[in-house]
């Protein structure tokens, strides 16, 4: 169980920092960066699974299997 935590956790962290560095690293080198944006960058890091699960929980019609329409 301890094994798996750490596992989830250095996943977590390191897809997390992954994004930090890409996401600042673009807004720095366009050139529109600002405090706010680099905050911003950092906080949805840190929550990127809570990003995940709202985009998903958006998007269930697109998951739900569609059933043929009857035709007349």
């Amino acid at each position: 169980m301890t094994f798996t935590i750490l596992i989830g956790a250095t996943l977590y962290g390191v897809i997390g920092l992954t994004f930090l560095i890409l996401s600042a690293t673009e807004l720095l080198e366009s050139g529109r960066s600002t405090t706010l944006r680099l905050l911003s960058t950092l906080l949805t890091s840190l929550i990127w699974p809570l990003t995940i699960v709202v985009a998903i929980s958006r998007s269930g019609p697109m998951l739900e299997r569609s059933l043929p329409q009857p035709t007349y």
